[in-house]
């Protein structure tokens, strides 16, 4: 059965934190083999989350938000859990609670550049609130959904002999909003160069993308 723990953080602040695990005997728990993850949400149903950092070592877990991310936390209390997998694939959530967020006056400031992308062969969802990403070949460029017309079911997709990925203009369509690049977010070139949505595996051919450095994010 998990722990039940609470946290707090400082909207607009660098977040860590360390929870130690120990086994039966007292001894630092074996993460070995192990990879992490935790999110938390608004509710137990809210469909969008937000990710934190999972860092594994000798029987403890840090977790981590940057800056940005928790400049972007509005609300004074979410919940939240951790999951542990082991090396075949037993998935254990060893940690729950409520996550309180003491509001900040002065917050980090927030990259002022936004893409606008019109994305086709959507499969899957891809909603507000979501990390996107895309691989520029040598990294993979981030950034966070703010906005989405949602898609629209019609078409097909197909690729040439020449393995470039084309889609019809139809295809699954949607057009989203991404706030808080890492780098550009780029047309799709090939199949290496597909955009991908973390929190839901749902994945796109970017069709075109303007990018902005003047618009402000209203709540």
């Amino acid at each position: 059965m998990a722990t039940k723990a609470n946290i707090s953080i400082d909207q607009g602040s660098t977040f860590n934190t360390i929870v130690s695990l120990t086994d039966d005997n007292g001894n630092p728990l074996d993460l070995t083999g192990y990879t992490g993850q935790a999110k938390m949400r608004v509710t137990y149903s809210s469909v969008n989350s937000t990710s934190f950092g999972v860092a594994l070592s000798n029987g403890q877990i840090t977790l981590s938000l940057d800056a940005n991310t928790t400049s972007s936390l509005t609300r004074p209390r979410y919940l939240y859990d951790v999951l542990l997998t082991d090396i075949h694939e037993n998935v254990t959530r060893v940690l729950e609670g409520v996550v309180y967020v003491d509001p900040a006056i002065t917050t980090a400031a927030v990259v002022p550049t936004y893409y606008t992308m019109y994305v086709a062969n959507v499969q899957g969802g891809i909603m507000t609130g979501d990390t996107v990403y895309q691989s520029n070949g040598i990294a993979n460029v981030t950034g966070v959904v703010y906005e989405t017309d949602g898609p629209q079911l019609l078409g097909f997709a197909y690729t040439n002999a020449s393995s470039y990925y084309y889609a019809n203009a139809t295809s699954n369509t949607m057009i989203i909003k991404v706030m808080n690049p890492t780098g550009a977010f780029a047309p799709t070139g090939n199949t290496s160069y597909i955009i991908y949505d973390a929190n839901t595996n749902a994945n796109g051919i970017i069709m075109s993308v303007t990018q902005t450095v003047t618009q402000s994010i209203t709540e």
